[in-house]
């Protein structure tokens, strides 16, 4: 109806650039929540957490780009911060070298030193286009703790969460998915930055989350 306003809440989702790295032939297949890892961000003023997973041979890790870099404060550019990754599935922390990021779609893939980690399969671009719904793990409890003080022990340790929501659709460009946009956003919010996506009850991840939106319009 003419001059009605409506407002709802999307949860935007970007899609992994797939035709730059291959999986290995061999993927440690354990739980989805082994290949998620507590991504830490070292930027010029402060420090930020957030979550990411890995992918292909256990050597690269993805991330949202707004975790990684920060305004410079000068001109419209954006710094990235020094990257260090740590894995509760392996109780090690490593360093991260940036090697891809986009900052209009918000991810980032970092490179690190492990090899054999545990790693999410891409999702295969059909599946996709056809899915209803999406199951998102983060650790978005481990965050807070970090991000309050990073000295103060965490009561629920590293600790996932499970998030399982419905899909509004899936946009396409040139037959290749750029984002999912969600029906609605269940418990998400801070903390859930850079977590996986992925088919429900598969290790099979169809992109990186990475922030909620306002869609406003008439």
């Amino acid at each position: 109806m003419a001059g009605i306003k409506y407002s709802f809440v999307l949860s935007m989702l970007i899609m992994l650039c797939r035709p730059v790295f291959a999986p290995a032939e061999e993927t440690v297949k354990l739980r989805p929540e082994d290949s998620v890892v507590l991504v830490i961000s070292n930027p010029p003023v402060g420090k930020r957490f957030g979550n990411g997973f890995v992918i292909a041979d256990g050597t690269l890790v993805v991330t949202a780009h707004h975790l990684a870099f920060e305004d410079s404060g000068q001109g419209g550019h954006r710094m990235a911060g020094l990257i260090k990754v740590f894995s509760p599935y392996l109780g090690d922390e490593v360093d991260g070298d940036i090697i891809a990021a986009d900052e209009k779609l918000d991810f980032a893939i970092v490179k690190v030193s492990w090899q054999g980690h545990p790693a999410l399969k891409l999702a295969d671009d059909e599946k996709i286009t056809l899915l209803e719904e999406i199951e998102i793990i983060g650790m978005p409890s481990v965050i807070h703790s970090f991000a309050s003080d990073v000295n103060e022990p965490f009561e629920e340790g590293f600790s996932f969460q499970h998030e399982r929501l419905p899909i509004d659709f899936v946009a396409i460009r040139r037959q290749i998915p750029q984002f999912i946009s969600l029906a609605g956003i269940g418990k998400l919010g801070p903390g859930w930055s850079g977590s996986p996506m992925l088919l429900p009850g598969t290790s099979d991840v169809a992109g990186c989350f990475v922030k909620i939106s306002d869609i406003k319009g008439k």
